[in-house]
């Protein structure tokens, strides 16, 4: 699978035979902590300002952010926090989809 591909087109029939294309879009698949953490360095993002994003959180939330991001060996694309951090680092969802294709190289 090309690394452009990131869904495909499923055609379905009706009752009456007429179709319809329906988007469907393919999971991706999870990043190791090595590819991520290269990913976001090359874009300017460093360990430290992950961890500076994280502490800005609020209390009951900042240690079990910090256990998901320091002791995952995997990151997926849909998570939470990620999605979230992503967003507090100015990543618009856009740019997060493009670079998880990239890093999925890395």
């Amino acid at each position: 699978m090309s690394e452009a591909m990131t869904g495909v087109q499923v055609t379905l029939l009706t009752g009456d035979h007429s179709e319809g294309v329906v988007p469907f879009a393919l999971p991706r698949p999870p990043l190791t902590r090595r590819q991520l953490r290269l990913w976001l360095l090359g874009r300017g993002i460093s360990t430290a300002d992950i961890e500076a994003a994280i502490a800005a959180l609020p209390e009951g939330e900042r240690e079990a952010a910090m256990i998901e991001w320091q002791d995952s060996s995997e990151y997926r694309r849909d998570h939470p926090l990620l999605v979230r951090l992503a967003g507090d680092l100015g990543l618009t969802e856009a740019e997060l989809d493009a670079g998880w294709a990239q890093a999925v190289a890395l």
